[in-house]
């Protein structure tokens, strides 16, 4: 055998390369510090965000929790004014005031006690335990609060301003006061945080004037314009009867209705009367009865007929229509007409004459003075100061044609051409130009403003013409000639009463109604339906007059050859019973008259026979639907005193800060 023995190969290996393990963990380490770097700077960026947006959201909430004690504080003060108000039901306050309204309605020392209060409620020192317990918030709500504080740098402080407060008359009586403006100065420092363990604060500071308005508030008695007819004194079964005929509105006795069958009745308005029974007269017999019909009576009761009504008395008069004139008011200046004296400090006649110290037999006067450039102002000065007048004096006997005239530019005018003898003056009233122009015996003054009406509504001024006669009126009637005969159409149409003139006519004696007195616009269509026709606030819907003696009659006479007569107006003959007795304040005719339409309302203290055959009323509308429309001046149904009801005063508060400030942080 042979044995062989291998020969050694030489072997060739591949070179492996170097380990790279360490490599990607420097790699791994690098890509975390980088990340770590990155974080720990967005963390520093966004714990320096929150820092600063915390700083912020504190700042501002500081801010506002000090601004909000501001307003807080300052309506603290007011309501604090507001509670200390004396609510007692005045007319006007003052010495000769009825009880509980002789002494200013605000104490002197409101505002001392308002401030004490606030500091008391809202003030301190502060600390983290003295915010204000008012302000504290509630779980879900922002945590800050406000401090009213007192400091060297800044100091709160509240007092009525100099001069204040600032007292006007009152409208109803000149002796009394009947608004109060107070003028209250302050300074309010509030310190806001944002919570209570907050070092940061804010602090404002405000100026400010707080004004207290309280004025007296109440409400005019009922006019006799509300009603249709009324009747003071009616004796059952007198003898006479209501003329028939129509009579829309409200109907009124304080004693016994009495119907005759002569005519048709119609009454659109409740009948009502004191008494139990009507009357109803068929011929010469009268027969009480508690039925709304009766045989041979023709009466219809269209808003039926009401028995045992409660009585209304009638007072001596809410309104002294000679004052009117000389003030616009009427009432509350004292008791009694107005002396010669009264007279003289106000009134002049066409020169410019004032009424005569001693008095005067005749004349017709107005109140107006001399404006210091060359002219003069419808009113007069009461120590110095403007003020409004309300109408045309007549001394003595005068009759009167009313007109609704216009100017050369067409504007509205209302002409009052007043005779006295063989003296004719006219007074034109011109509501455009506000000129009054007051001519006679071939001199003309042309006064600069209008007749106002201070009375309807307390406290403000609206047109109004009283015409006072201080005698008795021996005619009255549009602008158709009493008298003439032949009258034409036109004179029987021609308006006496201007759209938009507010006019009252009284007398201290009879008046004598001698001829139709006509609306330039009527208001009502003049049927059993009584529609009102005109809309408030229209250039045509103000027109109105009144006629009111509380000492005569009113006599009506038809200068027309068919014997009718028109009297647009709200007529009045009603007093007390000292001032009317039997024989007056009531409705009598001169002649006879065949048809008699009064458009507005009959008012009388006492019936007489009067040889009408027809007499339709036609209640004017207004009176009733429209908020305190009636003629000015006429009576009130209120009996006794200043005849306005008193209630609470209203209070309004106004609030106006002059200056805001940032203040070091208290």
């Amino acid at each position: 055998m042979i044995t062989m023995k291998a020969h050694p190969t030489k072997r060739r290996r591949a070179q492996q390369p170097e380990s790279e393990s360490g490599i990607a963990l420097i790699t791994v380490l690098f890509l975390l510090i980088t990340m770590t770097i990155l974080g720990l700077t967005m963390v520093a960026t966004v714990n320096s965000d929150m820092m600063i947006n915390g700083y912020y959201g504190n700042s501002r909430a500081a801010y506002y929790a000090a601004d909000s004690g501001l307003n807080i504080a300052r309506q603290y003060l007011s309501d604090q004014l507001q509670n200390q108000v004396v609510t007692t039901a005045c007319l006007g306050w003052g010495p000769t005031a009825v009880a509980g309204c002789t002494a200013d309605p605000l104490s002197g020392s409101a505002s001392t006690t308002a401030l004490a209060n606030l500091r008391q409620t809202f003030g301190g020192a502060y600390s983290s335990s003295n915010l204000n317990v008012a302000t504290t918030p509630s779980a879900a709500s922002w945590p800050s609060a406000f401090i009213i504080q007192d400091s060297t740098a800044c100091a709160s402080s509240f007092a009525a301003a100099t001069g204040s407060p600032i007292k006007t008359p009152s409208p109803l009586n000149a002796n009394l006061t009947g608004t109060y403006t107070y003028s209250f100065n302050y300074v309010i420092c509030s310190t806001g945080t944002a919570a209570s363990t907050s070092l940061q604060r804010a602090s404002v500071k405000e100026s400010g004037t707080l004004l207290l308005v309280i004025q007296a508030q109440d409400t005019p008695p009922p006019s006799f314009a509300g009603y249709g007819q009324f009747v003071t004194n009616q004796a059952s079964c007198p003898g006479a009867y209501l003329t028939p005929g129509t009579y829309t509105g409200p109907t009124f006795t304080d004693g016994t209705w009495s119907l005759g069958n002569t005519g048709p009745y119609i009454f659109t308005g409740k009948l009502s009367q004191v008494q139990p029974d009507i009357d109803y007269y068929v011929g010469s017999k009268c027969t009480a009865s508690t039925s709304s019909s009766f045989p041979g009576i023709s009466a219809t009761f269209q808003a039926g007929l009401q028995l045992n009504a409660p009585a209304i008395t009638p007072p001596a008069n809410s309104y002294s229509q000679a004052w009117a004139v000389l003030d616009g008011l009427g009432t509350g200046e004292g008791t009694g007409s107005p002396t010669n004296a009264n007279l003289n400090a106000v009134l002049k006649n066409v020169s410019a004459t004032v009424y005569p110290s001693g008095g005067a037999t005749t004349g017709v006067y107005l109140p107006y003075y001399s404006n210091g450039s060359g002219g003069y102002n419808f009113g007069y000065l009461n120590n110095g100061v403007p003020a409004q007048s309300g109408g045309i004096y007549v001394q003595g006997n005068a009759s009167i044609i009313l007109s609704a005239t216009t100017d050369t530019s067409g504007n509205p005018t209302q002409t009052y051409s007043i005779t006295q003898g063989t003296t004719v003056t006219t007074i034109v009233t011109n509501p455009t130009t506000n000129t009054t122009t007051f001519s006679s015996g071939g001199t003309t003054q042309t006064i600069s403003g209008i007749p106002e009406n201070l009375a309807s509504v307390p406290g403000e001024a609206s047109p109004g013409t009283m015409l006072y006669v201080n005698g008795t009126i021996t005619g009255l009637s549009g602008p158709a000639a009493p008298g003439t005969s032949n009258m034409n159409a036109n004179e029987y149409t021609a308006a006496a009463i201007q759209n938009n003139s507010m006019v009252t006519i009284s007398g201290a004696g009879d008046i004598d109604i001698t001829g139709n007195i006509l609306y330039a616009t009527e208001p009502v269509t003049k049927t059993p339906a009584d529609t009102l026709l005109l809309n408030q606030g229209t250039s045509s819907s103000n027109q109105v007059l009144g006629i009111y003696t509380a000492n005569g009659s009113i006599y009506l006479n038809s200068p027309y050859s068919d014997q009718d007569l028109e009297t647009d107006a709200s007529m009045a003959a009603i007093g007390s019973s000292t001032t009317c007795g039997t024989g007056t304040c009531g409705f009598k005719s001169s002649d006879t008259i065949n048809t008699w339409n009064n458009v507005g309302g009959q008012i009388q203290s006492n019936e007489f026979v009067c040889t009408i055959t027809t007499a339709n009323t036609y209640y004017d509308q207004r009176f009733s639907a429209w908020s305190n429309f009636f003629p000015p001046w006429f009576p009130s149904t209120s009996t006794g005193g200043t005849s306005y009801t008193p209630h609470a005063p209203q209070v309004t508060p106004t609030q106006q800060r002059t200056s805001w400030a940032w203040v070091a942080a208290q």
